[in-house]
């Protein structure tokens, strides 16, 4: 089968020509390991073959996934593309099955004639209002690529601070859960051999140890009593 594809070079350079291959998954393949990206890929005239399918809707789109696709639009958009080739180029680089349903679904809708605010604010679990609200100006302004730009830039501190809040919070619940592991060890087996060994001598214990043993046997007695009323606060 042959491809008729429009492509942007390493350089910035736009180039149009067929590719040949077995499915248009494969020659998008094809494409991207000579270093090309792809803004539009179809079967070549004469061709009665069927588009094939790239992908499921199966799958969650995450921050990573925006900040990828707010700079490809930069980068398509500050080298001359139009915004509905620029999407179908990133529909055909994306690997992720669920951004490349996400993003062919916003590309017929601008294709419908809708504008590209109104197509990511129809998918608001993915896109805020933030997001939205800026790529309207950029369209407003014709400054796109700029928008793009400002939006990347927000995606990425937004995912740094997340980074830092959930490394704040781990390392906290890791060293808990450590002492909460070396507690249990000492009270189930290391005191109760030391107790042992302690009734084998027949020796008055100090009141320091006895209090100890007390505690370490209410502790194992009534573990989960105290955990249900850790719970509950």
């Amino acid at each position: 089968m042959q491809f008729q594809y429009q492509a942007m070079t390493s350089g910035g350079a736009i180039m149009t020509d067929v590719v040949e291959a077995a499915s248009q998954h494969e020659a998008a393949d094809e494409l991207r390991r000579k270093g090309l990206m792809v803004m539009r890929l179809e079967a070549a005239e004469g061709d009665t073959s069927r588009r094939v399918s790239l992908g499921s809707r199966r799958g969650r789109v995450h921050a990573g996934d925006l900040l990828l696709f707010a700079r490809q639009m930069k980068m398509l958009l500050e080298a001359g593309a139009a915004v509905v080739p620029a999407l179908l180029a990133i529909e055909q680089q994306a690997a992720k099955p669920a951004l490349r349903a996400l993003i062919r679904s916003i590309r017929e809708d601008v294709e419908g004639g809708g504008t590209l605010a109104e197509a990511l604010e129809k998918h608001p679990r993915v896109f805020k209002s933030v997001f939205i609200s800026t790529i309207a100006a950029g369209e407003a302004s014709a400054t796109l690529p700029q928008a793009f730009d400002r939006l990347s830039m927000l995606t990425n501190a937004q995912m740094q601070v997340r980074r830092a809040v959930v490394s704040a919070v781990t390392y906290p619940a890791l060293l808990t859960m450590l002492c909460v592991g070396v507690v249990s060890l000492m009270i189930g087996f290391v005191v109760p051999r030391f107790k042992q060994l302690f009734a084998n001598l027949n020796s008055p214990l100090p009141m320091t140890t006895k209090i100890m043993f007390n505690l370490a046997d209410f502790v194992r007695d009534s573990w989960p009593l105290l955990l249900i009323g850790a719970a509950a606060k």
